[in-house]
């Protein structure tokens, strides 16, 4: 059996999914976290990548939970966004080390 998370960072909100993969793909938990979208007075819009890091530590830690799953479980994360931007993500060790 081998478990993985996708996280979608989303222009409203961070989805994300528990999958348990076998000889089919099912989904056993999943749990969002809405973001805010920051409108410039240029026309532009950013989010802020804090919000995205929080929303991702709360949202894992509800599908683990949701599961009654340990982290150490999971064998693998996919991500999807609809940005073409370059995101730096800085090692955290566990997840309790999150908000």
């Amino acid at each position: 059996m081998i478990y993985a998370i996708a996280y979608d960072l989303g222009t409203s909100a961070v989805k994300t999914c528990l999958f348990k993969i076998d000889e089919s793909i099912e989904m056993i938990a999943s749990a969002s976290s809405a973001n805010h979208l920051y409108i410039l007075e240029n026309g532009g819009a950013e989010q802020d990548a804090e919000e995205w890091w929080q929303g991702m530590c709360q949202t894992t830690k509800e599908v683990l939970r949701t599961a009654n799953l340990p982290p150490e479980k999971i064998s693998g994360i996919s991500f999807c966004s609809q940005m073409r931007d370059l995101c730096w993500w800085i090692k955290r060790e566990t997840l309790s080390e999150g908000p």
